[in-house]
């Protein structure tokens, strides 16, 4: 066993050496754009600082406003476009074949200028064939055509600079680049490898004589005062310069080959694209400069790059573009992505301990990265890790415990353990005792430092879900239970204390406490039914407080909470909030998440800064130091009426909208992708409540009244905290019959043709009075007439109902003397046959007394004279048989059944086992004869007849204590 684990600890010290170069990476992702890019090259694109992306492509310039592109071959002389350059106002210089134009876009409106006009001929008061061009802070453009230079003031003839060299990309982009150093000196880089200082003296460009002989250079920047980057096909090169423009420092910075263009992202972070190969992020941080390719969907020649300040990097490719964004969090790079992670722990010392399948890997921080330090292995997977002692403390998802020291694998099982499902959390309280639970048990273990094992087990503390506390004061237990859905462990007491949690509205009956966040002075419950805090005392009775955040989802089904600073970080089931005075942001998959399957517990706080998320595939990390998207940009806001005067666009509202015409509102930020941003609005001349968020960024108003509108609207994109309030203002236009003095003048007229009508009204119903009074009479005489007349057929019809009363009571009488009558006859009926029973009933006894002394008298004269034994035994069996075939019983059994007529039938459906010498037992008990009498008529002894009876209860199948005569009477 020793060699065993010997062999172990050499293994896992072998995979440590062989993975330890595995470490956090940056991320991007990559959303491309489908929106109908026609195929060609797509040499360039920029942004007029509104979010509007334009690209310069051979089909003309190219308008992306986040959802669709439109494309304009006639805005300038020539649809070849081959670059673009921003100013400083925001304007895009467009450089095409024919000269070079402007782009003036304000988001909802844009228009196109010439600025400097060229030609297809060679002219030397125009440009020929421009590549691309540079504006400086006094308003002078540096132009780079294949050879030569020409400068433009405005207001000034064109000044060219032939270079004596043709430089032309093959993609006939970047053939001349430009850049202005500190000492306002400016500098020319050609594609073919040449660099130029521009000689104020002389008025010329000079070159500049390079250590190494490069080529293609396609990109350049100033990254400080005097020293440029110089990407080109060797590479990356940082170029140093003095006031007199020599070259004071020449220097190969990164190894990357083919470079076409490239970005500063900060002072040590750049994108570099390349020809044929993608696009790299570069870290020249370290002495020695590292890159990393970024994955961009099978997009591999990159052109251009526009980095927008917290929106993202705009690749474009020859005929595509997609937006990359930076993720907010740093991924951890694992051995094997497909393997679930279970949970995460920083130890004491600062460590990070993660459980991965079946192996616990350990990563310190090195140099500012987290390296993997050691790999602890199990045979089990384990589901949760601690400290106990200066030790690890594992647990697994069968219930097993397992203690080791740190870097060792060499463990020791806590056997005592009962949990038959997987261990969820460990706590070491201020006592040193270590606090053990497990998944839905009905119970908690208590390891003490005397490591002795006992089980608590109270009422209060079952399906519990998470223990957690600090080491100087209370700890608390979460279950599944609403009645006891929070325990406080009292020190003084020993015992767990029931909480009295008052909630500020309803929660749901099946409320599940998952995690629990101490500080010093609050306590914060992450449930399945929303976020609440409370402030920490020792009373039992708990007021709690809801956690309420604009853009937080309200009663959110919360699995982990933890805190960095005055931030709260909550994890869901669709992602992580990030919480801050009063506002909440969303991360998902899209911003970065590997999974939104946060594990329950899975968020945790680092000691170096770092807020570690962890999902089911994969473990990320958030820096404090690292800043986070802030808001979402303030939107745009259109309206489009229809009317009677047709259908118009209002971005202002100095032209009133016609009354009941049909208004549509469209809003939009110009984020991308759209679908990760939502909107909500409100009309607050119909309502004060916000909306649901949701994608669509339109409202359709029908019909509308007249009066003032005002629309307001913001939005969210995920990943970011909801904007500020756009709102737009328009006026509906009242018509003339709606207006207050037309409703005035209708009141007025109103009352006064009122009135008339009621003078006119009240002399008619004086006339209808009058009349009214003559009619009145006339009918009061006639309904006195009619009223005699009625009384009269009253009292007739008194009379002749009086004489119906007496009749049907003769009736009645008479009925009921012939039903007495009738019952006379049937009871006299029932007495004869009741007779004739009663003597055939004596009969059959007189005949059988008879036949008893006879057969006596045979037996005395067979005792007294025994020769004759013989004669007088064949006359006592034919005695005998005559009692049996007697015809007495049938004529019995006759008058029986006229009186009992169904008797027999019934006891012989429910009993068919009964014998016709049952069936005459059961007649003679229905007729209520005692044992002697039944004996007399069988024929058999009063011995016999108590045998016959407890037979006859058998086959009756009636229990004891059940009454024979009683159960024969039952039935009628």
């Amino acid at each position: 066993m020793k060699r065993l684990l010997t062999i172990v600890f050499i293994i896992s010290l072998l995979i440590v050496d062989k993975y330890s170069v595995y470490a956090q990476s940056s991320n991007f992702i990559y959303y491309p754009v489908d929106a109908s890019l026609i195929s060609g090259q797509l040499k360039a694109i920029n942004n007029t600082g509104d979010g509007i992306l334009w690209g310069a492509s051979d089909n003309g310039v190219m308008r992306f406003n986040g959802e669709s592109t439109k494309y304009f071959p006639t805005a300038f002389p020539s649809n070849y476009i081959k670059s673009f350059t921003k100013e400083k106002n925001g304007d895009i210089l467009v450089v095409h074949d024919l000269g070079v134009g402007k782009i003036i876009s304000t988001g909802r409106d844009y228009h196109f200028e010439n600025f400097i006009e060229g030609a297809h001929q060679f002219n030397k008061n125009k440009l020929f064939y421009p590549k691309s061009i540079f504006a400086t802070d006094n308003k002078e453009y540096w132009i780079g055509e294949d050879s030569s230079i020409v400068r433009y003031k405005q207001g000034e003839h064109l000044r060219r600079y032939h270079l004596k060299l043709r430089s032309q990309s093959p993609h006939y982009v970047r053939s001349i680049l430009f850049e202005i150093d500190g000492f306002k000196n400016p500098w020319v880089f050609s594609f073919s490898g040449n660099i130029f200082r521009y000689n104020k003296k002389k008025d010329s460009f000079l070159p500049i004589k390079l250590p190494i002989q490069i080529n293609e250079i396609s990109w350049v920047t100033k990254n400080g005062f005097k020293s440029f980057f110089v990407g080109c096909k060797q590479g990356l090169f940082e170029m140093e310069v003095n006031r007199s423009g020599q070259l004071i420092k020449w220097k190969k910075r990164v190894n990357l080959l083919d470079i076409s263009v490239g970005e500063i992202l900060s002072k040590n972070k750049l994108i570099l694209g390349t020809w044929s190969n993608g696009a790299y992020l570069v870290d020249l941080h370290k002495n020695q400069p590292t890159y990393s390719k970024i994955n961009l969907q099978g997009n591999e020649d990159v052109l251009s790059i526009d980095y927008q300040h917290g929106k993202g990097i705009w690749i474009g490719s020859t005929e595509s573009i997609g937006l990359l964004k930076e993720l907010p969090f740093n991924r951890l790079d694992l051995l094997n992505n497909h393997v679930l992670v279970e949970s995460a722990y920083i130890t004491k010392n600062g460590s990070l301990i993660f459980s991965e399948g079946d192996s616990v890997r350990q990563f310190i921080k090195k140099e500012g990265e987290w390296k993997q330090d050691y790999v602890y292995s199990f045979s089990d997977r384990i589901r949760s890790i601690g400290e106990f002692e200066g030790k690890l403390v594992f647990g697994s998802y069968v219930g097993d415990i397992f203690f080791t020291s740190p870097n060792s694998n060499k463990y020791s099982k806590l056997k005592e353990i009962k949990f038959t499902q997987s261990i969820t959390s460990f706590f070491e309280d201020e006592e040193n005792n270590l606090w053990i639970i497990g998944e839905y048990q009905p119970g908690i273990y208590k390891y003490s430092k005397e490591h002795k094992l006992s089980y608590l087990s109270d009422d209060n503390l079952k399906d519990v879900q998470v223990i957690k506390g600090i080491s100087d004061g209370s700890f608390y237990v979460g279950t599944a239970h609403k009645e006891y859905l929070l325990q406080r462990y009292n020190y003084t007491d020993q015992k767990f204390e029931n909480l009295n949690l008052q909630f500020p509205r309803t929660v749901a009956d099946d409320i599940i406490i998952r995690d629990i966040l101490i500080d010093t002075e609050t306590v914060f419950l992450a449930t399945s039914d929303g976020c609440f805090s409370f402030d920490r005392s020792t009373s039992t009775t708990i007021p709690l407080k809801e956690i309420e955040a604009l853009g937080l989802e309200k009663e959110a089904n919360l699995k982990a909470i933890a805190r960095a600073g005055n931030t709260l970080w909550l994890a869901s089931f669709k992602g992580v909030y990030r919480v801050e005075n009063g506002k909440a942001q969303l991360f998902d998959k899209t911003n970065g998440l590997p999974s939104n399957a946060i594990k329950i517990g899975g968020l945790v706080k680092g000691k170096q800064k770092e807020l570690w998320i962890v999902t089911e595939k994969g473990l990320l990390f958030h820096s404090e130091d690292k800043p986070l998207p802030k808001a979402t940009e303030i939107q745009s806001i259109k309206v489009v009426y229809s009317g009677n005067d047709g259908v118009k666009n209002l971005w202002d509202m100095t032209t009133d909208i016609p009354y009941y015409s049909n208004v549509e509102v469209s809003y939009t930020s110009h984020s991308f992708p759209l679908i990760n941003t939502k909107y909500q609005y409100r009309i607050l001349s119909q309502d004060t409540i916000w909306s649901e968020m949701e994608n669509t960024g339109k409202i359709s108003i029908l019909n509308v009244e007249g009066g003032k509108y005002t629309i307001e609207v913001r939005s969210q994109e995920k990943g970011k905290l909801i904007s500020a309030v756009s709102s737009i203002t328009f006026n509906v236009i009242t018509p003339w019959f709606r207006q207050i003095w037309f409703y005035s003048v209708v009141g007025v007229l109103t009352i006064f043709l009122f009135f008339i009508l009621i003078r006119i009204y009240n002399k008619n119903l004086r006339e209808k009075g009058k009349r009214l009074e003559y009619l009145v009479e006339m009918r009061a005489k006639e309904i006195a007439t009619q009223r005699t007349k009625i009384m009269e057929q009253q009292q007739e019809l008194f009379n002749k109902k009086q004489k119906i009363i007496e009749n049907e009571k003769s009736i009645a009488e008479a009925e009921l003397k012939n039903s007495q009558w009738r019952e006379e006859q049937l009871q006299d009926i029932i007495d004869q046959k009741n007779g004739r029973l009663t003597a055939v009933t004596l009969n059959i006894v007189e005949k059988n007394n008879f036949l008893h002394t006879l057969q006596n008298q045979i037996k005395k004269t067979v005792e007294d004279y025994p020769e004759l034994a013989v004669s007088l035994n064949k006359l006592n069996k034919t005695i005998e048989q005559s009692d049996k075939t007697d015809k007495d019983w049938e004529e019995f059994q006759l008058y029986f059944d006229g009186i009992h007529s169904d008797f027999n039938q019934k006891l012989k459906e429910k009993h068919p086992n009964l014998t016709a010498h049952d069936l005459r037992h059961c007649a003679l008990i229905r007729l209520n004869l005692g044992l002697n009498e039944c004996a007399n008529l069988l024929g058999i002894s009063q011995d016999s007849i108590k045998t016959s009876r407890y037979r006859l209860k058998k086959k009756l199948a009636l229990e004891n204590g059940h009454n024979l005569q009683d159960y024969i009477l039952s039935f009628k």
